[in-house]
C-alpha cells in the first residue's frame, strides 16, 4: 500500500512538473505577454501599429509623429535603397494604414518611437531577434518569432498558427524580424506565421511589426 501511495504521488509530481514545464507563456496584465523559453515579452497586440493608429484619431498625423521621433530618417547598414548611404528617408509611402503592414524601415521607425513615448511604460522596446543559428536552414525554431511559434505555440510547419487568447490581432501573415541579411544588407530577416518558415528579402516589402522587450517586463 505505501509503494503504491508513493508512486501515485510520484505520477502526480511528474504531470505537475511536465503541465508546468509546458506553461511558458503568461499574460503580466500590462499588455505583454512573458515568454519564459525565450525570455523576452511580447506586445500582446501583434498588429500594435494599427491599433495605435486608429486609437489616435488621425491615422496621418500619427505617422508624422512617428517620423518625428526619428528625425525623419532609419539608419541602417548602407545598402542601394539610399540616395545617402546607411541613411533611409521615411515617408508616409512606408506604412500602410489599412492593413497595419509596414516596410522594414517603417517597423523599426514604429519602435524608435514607442521607446520615445515609454509606452507602456518602458523603453526598450526592439524587433524579435533572428540569431546566427536561427539564420541556418533547418532552424526553425531557433530564431525568437520561430521559438514563439513551435515552441510556445505549439505550432506545426506548414500551418498557420494556432490560435490563443494571450495575444489579440495575431496575423496569419509575415512579421518582421529586426536582423538584416549579412550578405545583403537590403535584405532583413522575416518569420511567415502561415508556415512557420524563415527567410529574408528586400527591405521594402510589407510586413507587420511584433514589438518586444527582453527579459521579464
Amino acid at each position: 500500500m505505501l509503494y503504491k501511495k508513493i508512486s501515485i504521488i510520484a505520477g502526480l509530481l511528474v504531470t505537475l512538473n511536465a503541465i508546468t514545464a509546458q506553461a511558458q507563456l503568461t499574460a503580466l496584465g500590462n499588455g505583454l505577454v512573458y515568454d519564459s523559453g525565450a525570455n523576452i515579452s511580447w506586445s500582446a497586440d501583434a498588429n500594435l501599429f494599427l491599433t495605435l493608429a486608429n486609437a489616435s484619431g488621425n491615422s496621418a498625423n500619427f505617422v508624422n509623429q512617428i517620423i518625428s521621433a526619428n528625425g525623419g530618417v532609419v539608419n541602417d547598414t548602407p545598402n542601394e535603397f539610399e540616395t545617402t548611404a546607411g541613411t533611409y528617408k521615411l515617408t508616409a509611402a512606408d506604412f500602410n494604414l489599412n492593413s497595419g503592414q509596414l516596410d522594414w524601415w517603417a517597423a523599426n521607425a514604429f519602435i524608435v518611437y514607442l521607446n520615445s513615448i515609454s509606452y507602456g511604460g518602458f523603453n526598450n522596446w526592439r524587433l524579435p531577434n533572428t540569431p546566427p543559428a536561427a539564420q541556418i536552414t533547418g532552424a526553425l525554431n531557433t530564431s525568437e518569432l520561430g521559438e514563439l511559434f513551435y515552441t510556445e505555440l505549439k505550432g506545426i510547419e506548414k500551418k498557420p498558427v494556432p490560435a490563443t487568447s494571450l495575444f489579440s490581432n495575431v496575423q496569419s501573415s509575415v512579421y518582421w524580424s529586426g536582423t538584416e541579411y549579412g550578405p545583403y544588407p537590403s535584405d532583413a530577416w522575416y518569420y511567415y506565421f502561415n508556415t512557420g518558415v524563415q527567410a529574408y528579402v528586400n527591405k521594402n516589402y510589407f510586413f507587420y511589426a511584433w514589438p518586444v522587450i527582453s527579459g521579464n517586463a
